[in-house]
C-alpha cells in the first residue's frame, strides 16, 4: 500500500459533467441513470417472461403469481442457477441476458431490518405477492439466500405498467467452468 492515507478515503457519489456548451451541470447519478441487471434462462424462453416463476413460484413469489428473476451482478446469477440445477451436470441451452431497467428510481429497496424474517420461504413469498398486486415499483432489490451477506437479487413485475420499457440489451452464451461441476 503505497499511500496509506487513501485506502478508507470513498468517492462521492456526487458527479460533474460538462455540456456541449461547456458549462457545468451537477446531480446525482443514481437518480436518473439506468441499472443492469443480469439473468441466465433457457434460450428456448424470453428473458422477460415471468413464466416460470408464475408456475412454480420460487422465494419471493407464490405459484401464480409471475415475477422475473434478476441479479445485480452477473455473478449472484451464476451462483442462482448452480443452486437451483445443482452441481452434478454443466446445464446446456442456458444464456446470459443483459437486463436495461429505464430508471434506478424504478426498483424498491427492501429493507432487511423491516422484514427480518425475510429468509422464511413464506414469509417472504407473502411480502412478493404484496409486492406485486400494490404496483409500488417495477422493480424489488431483495436479498440474496445463496450469496448472503451481500448479494443482491432484483424482482421484475411483469404487471407493472411500466414494464414495457425494460429491454433486454444483450443476450450471450454462458460460459460454464467444468471445474464448477
Amino acid at each position: 500500500m503505497p499511500y496509506p492515507w487513501r485506502w478508507p478515503c470513498r468517492r462521492s457519489v456526487r458527479v460533474t459533467w460538462r455540456t456541449s456548451c461547456g458549462a457545468s451541470t451537477t446531480a446525482f447519478p443514481y437518480r436518473t441513470r439506468s441499472l443492469d441487471v443480469y439473468r441466465i434462462h433457457d434460450r428456448r424462453f424470453h428473458a422477460l417472461s415471468g413464466f416460470g416463476a408464475g408456475a412454480r413460484g420460487g422465494r419471493w413469489n407464490p405459484r401464480g403469481v409471475p415475477v422475473v428473476y434478476t441479479s445485480a451482478a452477473y455473478e449472484g446469477t451464476l451462483l442462482e442457477v448452480l443452486a437451483h440445477m445443482g452441481a452434478s451436470r454443466i446445464p446446456r441451452g442456458h444464456v446470459a441476458s443483459r437486463i436495461v431497467l429505464p430508471n434506478r428510481r424504478d426498483v424498491q429497496v427492501l429493507d432487511e431490518a423491516d422484514f427480518p424474517d425475510w429468509s422464511d420461504r413464506t414469509a417472504s413469498r407473502g411480502i412478493g405477492r404484496d409486492w406485486v398486486e400494490s404496483q409500488r415499483s417495477l422493480a424489488l432489490q431483495v436479498p440474496s439466500y445463496v450469496a448472503q451477506p451481500w448479494g443482491r437479487n432484483v424482482l421484475l413485475n411483469p404487471r407493472h405498467a411500466d414494464f414495457d420499457r425494460v429491454r433486454v440489451a444483450e443476450i450471450v452464451d454462458v460460459g460454464w467452468d467444468p471445474r464448477l461441476f
